[in-house]
């Protein structure tokens, strides 16, 4: 069952918080040589430990998974991808199954996403392992990139010349890709939209699965770093980012963690 919402009108009611599972809590970062959408064949999920800073019985903050949907053929082939409605493929579905049984542990009393359906199917086995229903919030959709959908880069070089010397560019975010957005418009949406669901479910655990531009958005904005930065950071499919938020307070609390899809070992 979907829910859809553009705006949340009032706060959630309390929840009961569960005993977070154990297993592995390292971020993308603390390990070398991480995969970055590689899923070992029979390999079991790992649940995700909430990171030290609440008390044992809940959060004393919104505490947010944010999720990056599981891979599509169009990540795997490294095309453009923006509003076009692709949906994942067999390593993504699998992913989304290795996602729910580590978010299971968790208390969350919400789960978000984007309308597009390699989103929404990614956070189906989220919510149904949590008895939740997702939730639709538009301000979660990726990047419009117009013209540029489905496109290889060299197809982008050959038919928009410069357009990637000037994306890559301090001044790239304002630029408008052909017939889409700007990363500006990206930004202001998302930091709105954890800025009004943190206060929703003040003081409780949610989920959002989103994109890759929405995620690294957001996250530019919360380290205060100039927004053309962005191509300093990587979320890889799947990857969970967990954040803290109590009034204007945001705090990265683990970054691109990708270890429930890794192999063991």
């Amino acid at each position: 069952m979907l829910t859809y919402r553009d705006a949340p009108a009032r706060r959630a009611g309390a929840h009961c918080p569960r005993r977070p599972g154990r297993g592995c809590h390292r971020s993308a970062l603390d390990r070398r040589n991480s995969p970055d959408t590689s899923l070992a064949r029979g390999s079991s999920a790992r649940a995700l430990r909430v990171p030290p800073g609440g008390p044992a019985r809940g959060v004393i903050a919104t505490r947010l998974f944010l999720v990056r949907h599981g891979e599509t053929d169009s990540n795997r082939q490294g095309l453009a991808l923006g509003r076009a409605d692709v949906s994942l493929n067999e390593t993504g579905r699998r992913q989304a199954e290795l996602l729910a049984v580590a978010l299971s542990s968790q208390p969350m009393v919400a789960v978000y996403a984007s309308p597009l359906s390699r989103t929404v199917d990614t956070a189906r086995p989220i919510a149904s392992a949590t008895s939740l229903t997702v939730e639709i919030d538009s301000r979660l959709i990726e990047m419009d990139v117009g013209e540029l959908d489905g496109l290889a880069f060299n197809e982008v070089r050959e038919r928009y010349p410069g357009l990637l010397e000037t994306w890559v560019s301090e001044g790239g975010p304002a630029h408008a890709m052909p017939g889409g957005e700007r990363l500006i418009d990206v930004q202001a949406r998302v930091t709105d939209a954890v800025r009004s669901l943190a206060e929703l479910h003040s003081e409780q655990a949610i989920c959002a699965v989103t994109h890759n531009f929405v995620i690294l958005s957001l996250l530019a904005d919360i380290l205060g770093i100039d927004l053309a930065g962005f191509r300093r950071l990587r979320h890889a499919v799947a990857g969970v980012t967990t954040i803290e938020v109590k009034n204007d307070r945001r705090r990265i609390l683990r970054f691109n963690d990708t270890c429930h899809v890794a192999p063991e070992g």
